[in-house]
């Protein structure tokens, strides 16, 4: 029996594929490609206002990793 899930992007309802690695967090390529590509807009639009800068958010990500 497939379990059920909210995408983190569109918040439709899809069914966990089990084939897979890593937990599966969105319904679509489509909402997976969408939701980096927010991501990658809301940075730019940070880093163009001035709430943060490039230095800090290497710093962040090479932490994190």
């Amino acid at each position: 029996m497939n379990k059920i899930k909210k995408c983190e992007f569109c918040n439709n309802s899809y069914p966990i594929k089990s084939n897979k690695g890593s937990e599966q967090r969105f319904c679509s390529d489509n909402c997976r490609n969408q939701f980096h590509s927010y991501g990658r807009k809301y940075v730019s639009i940070l880093i163009a206002n001035g709430k943060i800068d490039f230095k800090s958010i290497k710093e962040q990500v090479d932490n994190y990793l």
